[in-house]
């Protein structure tokens, strides 16, 4: 019975020690999870405030951006909707089979008359210094009356070989551009020198009223842009040319009036060969101005 109450008291012992145990591991669990808890609510409460919305604060350049961008969108939207009520296409593809773009054909009107205008104030600038500086009066006591002429007269045919070897190479770039300048100089020369085989200043005339009327044109073909939806390409081109002539050909005469006091049958003339030239220019390449 001795033995079988040490047995009971030691097992009662062991029990009691595992208790002890189990207690103290309890314990240990309990606080590292109340531990744990509450490094758990301290990152929540950080994150609570650092996730806090701030106040958002208005720069010059943000607003000044967001003006930008609300105008632009606003613009895009007012052309995408002009542009499907008005039929013509956003990706600027060609409205009819067998013809460029529309604004491909604006372009080349604009290009055209450019070109004509700048070609024809340029020739009319150089013939004007000829004529000024009287270089024909300096060569002709030089190398005589009959020398002088043929040397005009081979400047012209100079210059009208170059119009056909222009005619001839219009595709070849950029020889097309450089026969285009060596005319224009020719013809500035031998427009200059007219003034000594002549006393007329009809040429002068004649080229002060293309070149205006070409530099018009360009700027009424620029102005009529937006208007291409309710006129044809051939009411454009004549709307641009046939104003800015009359005006060149008023202002022509008023100067040639009051100024120049040159003859009426001059100012007539002049007048009348210009619209002449635009008739033929019309005739010659105006459906490459209307189709490009």
């Amino acid at each position: 019975s001795t033995r079988s109450a040490e047995i009971v008291q030691s097992q009662e012992e062991r029990e009691r020690d595992m208790a002890v145990a189990q207690a103290s591991t309890a314990t240990g669990t309990t606080a590292r999870s109340v531990t744990f808890q509450g490094l758990d609510s301290l990152d929540s409460e950080d994150s609570e405030i650092t996730e806090e919305p701030q106040p958002e604060r208005s720069h010059p350049v943000t607003e000044a951006s967001s003006r930008f961008s609300h105008g632009f969108t606003h613009r895009f939207s007012e052309r995408f909707r002009h542009s499907v009520l008005s039929g013509r296409s956003l990706w600027r593809f060609p409205t009819t089979a067998g013809n460029m773009p529309k604004y491909m054909q604006r372009a080349f009107r604009m290009k055209t008359f450019g070109l004509m205008g700048v070609q024809l104030i340029f020739v009319l600038a150089l013939s004007v210094v000829i004529d000024y500086l009287k270089l024909w009066d300096i060569v002709r006591p030089i190398l005589g009356e009959t020398f002088s002429e043929v040397i005009f007269y081979f400047i012209g045919a100079l210059n009208l070989t170059c119009i056909l070897a222009l005619q001839g190479f219009k595709d070849r770039y950029p020889l097309n551009y450089l026969l285009l300048a060596l005319t224009t100089v020719m013809s500035g020369m031998f427009w200059g020198l007219t003034r000594g085989v002549t006393d007329f200043t009809l040429h002068f005339q004649i080229l002060a009223i293309l070149g205006f009327t070409m530099c018009g044109a360009a700027v009424i073909s620029t102005i009529l842009a937006d208007l291409e939806t309710k006129m044809t390409n051939s009411r454009i081109l004549l709307a641009s040319l046939m104003p800015s002539w009359l005006m060149a050909s008023v202002i022509n005469a008023i100067l040639s009036e009051s100024i120049f006091h040159l003859k009426v049958i001059e100012v007539v003339g002049s007048i009348g060969f210009s619209l002449l030239l635009i008739c033929i220019l019309l005739v010659d390449v105006g459906k490459l101005l209307v189709r490009c």
